[in-house]
């Protein structure tokens, strides 16, 4: 009787990992392909991300996101914000462009650029700071969180 109960308990044991298994295997499907976090300080105008790699391997969006952002104005206030530009590289060619975002960021805003339908590696580049966009201001963000 005891051989009995031990041996349904690891048939259940057994059943219970399985079903579990299962179900993490298809929340990996539901997951982004990549993501990376970083910081960026002292960042002025026209400064480029790191690259990465989107195989196109789902059909997870691409959303890069800011936090605590601060310029470095005298002013700093709850309007600062950052205009991002999502770019993939395209070698002896004018890097293909995905729009911009203005990303509301004093406390966190992201940019959703949408599915980044063509495998490339890509990066985003700051094309203002608080709506300036020349060299005279720059940005300390810390986390940066991009998801692909």
């Amino acid at each position: 009787m005891r051989q009995q109960r031990r041996f349904a308990w690891h048939k259940t044991l057994a059943a219970c990992a399985l079903a579990l298994g299962l179900s993490l295997g298809s929340i990996s499907f539901a997951l982004a392909e990549g993501s990376w976090s970083s910081s960026c300080t002292g960042c002025r105008v026209g400064f480029e991300s790191r690259r990465w790699t989107d195989n196109n391997n789902d059909a997870s969006d691409t959303i890069i996101g800011f936090s605590q952002c601060r310029d470095s104005n005298n002013g700093n206030d709850p309007n600062d914000s950052i205009t991002v530009e999502l770019k993939r590289d395209i070698s002896f060619s004018p890097d293909a462009s995905y729009g911009q975002h203005v990303v509301g960021c004093w406390n966190a805003g992201s940019a959703n650029f949408g599915r980044m339908a063509t495998a490339g590696n890509y990066y985003w580049t700051i094309r203002a700071i608080t709506g300036i966009t020349n060299n005279a201001v720059s940005v300390n963000t810390n986390p940066v969180n991009v998801s692909y």
